[in-house]
This record gives C-alpha cells, structure tokens and sequence, in this order.
C-alpha cells in the first residue's frame, strides 16, 4: 500500500511540473511579437525604399512644357545638316534611347539590322575564308623545326 502512495504521489509532482512548465510558456503570438520587437530597423533598406516626394516646392511642379512631346525622342527634331562634316553632321550610328546598337541610321529596327547582317553573310564567310586559307599552310610536308 505504501508503495502504491508513492508512486501515486510521484506522478501527481511529476504532473503538476509539467503544467506549470506549459502554462508558463508564453503563446506564439507573443512570441511573434518580441522577435519583431528585437529586430533592429535597417537604416540603408529605410534609405533605399523608394517613396513619393511632395512637390512643395516651384521647381518641382511640372508645367505644360515639361511634360509636352517635345522632349519625346519620337518627335524630337534631327540634327542639323552640315555639308562640311561627315554624314553632313546627320547622325550616322545610334541615339541610345531610340535605336538599338549597331544602328547605321536613325530609327532603324532590329529586324533592318537582322535582314542586312543575313544579307552579306555570305561574303563576310567568304572573305574570312580567304583570309583564313592564305595565313595558313595545309601541306602535309610542313612540320615545326624540319
């Protein structure tokens, strides 16, 4: 009998710790809420975050000019020409904004480009290969040091 109260004694302490562990454990939502409390605030993501600035100031405030088409590429004029310079001061490559690199003329597409590289492939291979057969010796009697 007296062993049947000890061990009836020993589960009902080891029960009683066990709730009081649980119960002093504290719920997942506080939990999430000091793990956000101990992040420290990152100054270069805050800095680096993008936001809308007021335009409370006149040289902020965009008038009718700033936004016409005028300062569209599309509409923007050419250059102009000149009999002395070179293409007579047209501009003969490209307008990063505008044309795509490799442009030989102002507002030339990349399919203009494609459909002219494909177009004079054929001598380009042929003056490489040329090229290529005159720089180099295919006898067989050629040997380094003979």
């Amino acid at each position: 009998m007296k062993r049947a109260l000890a061990v009836f004694c020993l589960v009902l302490v080891i029960g009683l710790i066990g709730l009081t562990l649980v119960a002093a454990q504290p719920k997942p939502t506080e939990r999430r809420d000091k793990s956000a409390a101990k992040v420290p605030q990152d100054a270069v993501q805050d800095a680096q975050t993008p936001r809308k600035a007021e335009a409370k100031r006149p040289e902020q405030k965009l008038s009718k000019h700033d936004v016409s088409d005028g300062f569209n590429a599309e509409q923007a004029d050419e250059t102009s020409p000149f009999d002395d310079q070179p293409d007579k001061g047209r501009p003969g490559g490209f307008d990063f904004y505008r044309d795509p690199l490799n442009a030989s003329k102002p507002k030339q597409t990349f399919e203009q480009i494609m459909a002219a590289d494909k177009k004079e492939k054929a001598d380009v291979m042929a003056a490489q290969r040329k090229l290529l057969e005159s720089a180099t010796t295919w006898s067989r009697n050629t040997r380094m040091g003979s």
